[in-house]
């Protein structure tokens, strides 16, 4: 992938992380369950770690190469 491509990748997937971090600090217990539904936070933190695994990929130019 291109450069610039995984640049913007990269600030877009920083951007989510914070958001969602955000989210989590500063929205009370029971907003979070109406929001989260049957997930819990577990999800949330789950999904943050998807997130950060792509940000390595990214740094390491490999997000989007198939392995086999």
């Amino acid at each position: 992938m291109r450069a610039p491509i995984l640049e913007s990748i990269r600030k877009d997937l920083f951007e989510k992380r914070d958001r969602i971090n955000k989210w989590l600090r500063v929205t009370p217990p029971s907003k979070k369950e109406v929001y989260l539904g049957p997930s819990t936070e577990q999800a949330v933190h789950a999904r943050l770690d998807a997130i950060d695994e792509a940000i390595s990929k990214v740094d390491s130019r490999t997000l989007g190469k198939c392995e086999v």
